[in-house]
C-alpha cells in the first residue's frame, strides 16, 4: 500500500476529533483512521521539458524538488535558449531563492500558476499543519494539472478526499473516496462509512462497513454508533459487548448498559462503569441510574412476597434528599451499596413481623447515617465560620496597624511644619 500524504500529516489527521456521540449525557470520542488504499500506478514515462525538467517529482507524495542545472549545463542552456525561456529560467531561480526564505507571495509573483512551486507550497502548508490552506492549493493544482500533467490525477483525487474529510467537508470527501471503491480496500470502505456517518446517513454507513473484511476496533465502534442512531438497540448491544470485552472502560460499559433490555445485565454494567470512572460527575450520574433500578427491584420483591401485608419499604432516594451538601461521594456509594445489599438479604431471610423489624432497623441505620453527615456538615460550617472570624480579625488588625502608621506619619508632618514655622530663618 503506498503512502500519498506524508506520515506526519496522517498522524495529524488521526488526532482530529471527527465524531462526537452522546449517550445519557456522556460524550464518547470516535476518530478517523486515514491510511493509503491503492497500489502505485504504473509509471507513465513522461519526459518533462524545460522548465519542468528542473524538478524531480514524487507523484504519490505530491512533492516537487528543485534540482536546477549545474554551471556548465546552465551556460549551455542560456546560450541557445530563446529570450522568453531565458527569462523564465531566471525567474524560477529567483523564485526558488524566495522559497528558501519562505517568501511565497514573491515566488508566486515571479512564477504565477507554476505547478512545481504550487507543489512546494502545498508541502510547506502541510508541514505548518494548515490543512485548509493545503486543500485550497491542492484544488488549484488539480486544475493546473489538467493542462500540464505533472502529477497522476488519482494521486491528487485521493489526497483531496483525505483533506476534505480532515476539514469536515464530508460530502466532498465522499465524492472523492467513492472514486476508489473498485480498489476493494478495507480502509476505503471505512472512510466512506465515516463520511456517511458524519452526513447522518447511518444505514448507508452500515452498508459500507459490511464490506470491510477485517474489522478494526474503530469499525466495531462505528457499527455500534450507527445502530444506536437508528435505534437498533439489540444490534448495538452486540457491538457494545464486543467493545467492552476488547477495551473494558467506562465508555464501553455505559454503552452496554444503555442498550441492554435486561435489567440485571444493565445493572451489572452500570456497577462496572461506576467503578471504572474517576470523574465525580460521571460517577454520580451512573450511580443515580443504579439507585433507581435497585429501588425498583426492591419494591417488586417486597410486593411479590407480601401480597396481603403492608410493610413500609425503605427508600434510598429519601436518604439522598436529606443529605447535606458536601458529603463525600465515596461515603454515599458505600452506604448505598450496604443499604441495597442488606435490604435484599432481609427479604430472603425474614417474613412477617421479623421483616418489618428488619426494615425498621435498616431505616434507623439510614437515619443515623443522615444525622452523622448533618453533624459533620454542621461541624464543618462551625470550623469555617471560626476560620472566617480569625481571618477577619487579622484583617482588622492590619487595618489598625495601617491607621496607627498613618497617624504617626501625619504627626511627623505636623511636627516638621511647626518646626519650620518656628525656625524660618534657617531656610533663607
Amino acid at each position: 500500500m503506498k503512502k500519498i500524504i506524508p506520515i506526519f500529516v496522517i498522524s495529524l489527521i488521526l488526532n482530529l476529533p471527527n465524531f462526537a456521540f452522546s449517550i445519557e449525557g456522556n460524550s464518547f470520542l470516535f476518530t478517523t483512521q486515514n491510511t493509503v488504499y491503492k497500489e502505485p500506478l504504473a509509471p507513465q514515462g513522461l519526459e518533462f521539458q524545460m522548465p519542468y525538467s528542473l524538478y524531480q517529482y514524487d507523484s504519490k507524495n505530491l512533492v516537487a524538488r528543485y534540482v536546477g542545472l549545474d554551471k556548465k549545463a546552465e551556460k549551455m542552456y542560456l546560450k541557445s535558449a530563446p529570450d522568453n525561456d531565458e527569462k523564465t529560467y531566471k525567474n524560477i531561480k529567483k523564485a526558488q531563492k524566495d522559497i528558501a526564505k519562505n517568501k511565497w507571495v514573491n515566488a508566486e509573483e515571479k512564477m504565477p500558476n507554476f505547478i512545481p512551486i504550487k507543489l512546494q507550497y502545498f508541502d510547506y502548508l502541510l508541514k505548518q499543519q494548515d490543512i485548509a490552506g493545503a486543500l485550497r492549493i491542492l484544488v488549484e493544482i488539480k486544475d493546473l494539472n489538467k493542462k500540464t500533467p505533472i502529477i497522476e490525477a488519482t494521486d491528487i483525487n485521493y489526497n483531496l478526499a483525505v483533506l476534505f474529510f480532515a476539514t469536515g467537508q464530508y460530502g466532498q470527501a465522499l465524492n472523492y473516496y467513492k472514486m476508489f471503491e473498485s480498489v476493494n480496500d478495507d480502509t476505503i470502505f471505512r472512510s466512506i462509512a465515516e463520511c456517511y456517518y458524519n452526513l447522518n446517513s447511518y444505514q448507508q454507513s452500515l452498508n459500507s462497513l459490511k464490506s470491510i473484511k477485517i474489522l478494526s476496533y474503530a469499525d466495531k465502534e462505528l457499527f455500534f454508533l450507527c445502530n444506536y442512531k437508528l435505534k437498533n438497540f439489540t444490534e448495538a448491544n452486540k457491538y457494545a459487548l464486543i467493545l467492552a470485552k476488547e477495551t473494558p472502560n467506562y465508555t464501553n460499559y455505559m454503552r452496554v448498559a444503555t442498550t441492554s433490555s435486561n435489567q440485571d445485565i444493565k445493572l451489572n454494567y452500570l456497577y462496572k462503569a461506576r467503578n471504572s470512572s474517576s470523574e465525580n460527575e460521571a460517577i454520580m450520574a451512573t450511580n443515580s441510574q443504579i439507585a433507581k433500578i435497585e429501588q425498583d427491584k426492591l419494591n417488586k420483591k417486597v410486593n411479590s412476597v407480601l401480597k396481603n401485608q403492608f410493610i413500609k419499604i425503605p427508600n434510598w432516594n429519601d436518604v439522598l434528599e436529606q443529605l447535606p451538601q458536601g458529603v463525600q461521594i465515596s461515603d454515599v456509594l458505600v452506604e448505598q451499596d450496604k443499604f441495597f445489599k442488606n435490604a435484599n438479604i432481609y427479604i430472603t431471610k425474614y417474613k412477617g413481623q421479623q421483616l418489618t423489624n428488619a426494615f425498621n432497623s435498616l431505616s434507623q441505620d439510614c437515619n443515623n447515617f443522615i444525622q452523622n453527615k448533618k453533624n459533620e456538615f454542621y461541624q464543618m460550617q462551625q470550623l469555617q465560620a471560626q476560620n472566617a472570624l480569625v481571618i477577619e480579625q487579622q484583617r482588622q488588625n492590619q487595618l489598625q496597624q495601617q491607621m496607627i502608621y498613618e497617624q504617626q506619619r501625619q504627626n511627623a508632618i505636623q511636627h516638621q511644619q511647626l518646626y519650620y514655622m518656628r525656625h524660618r530663618y534657617y531656610y533663607y
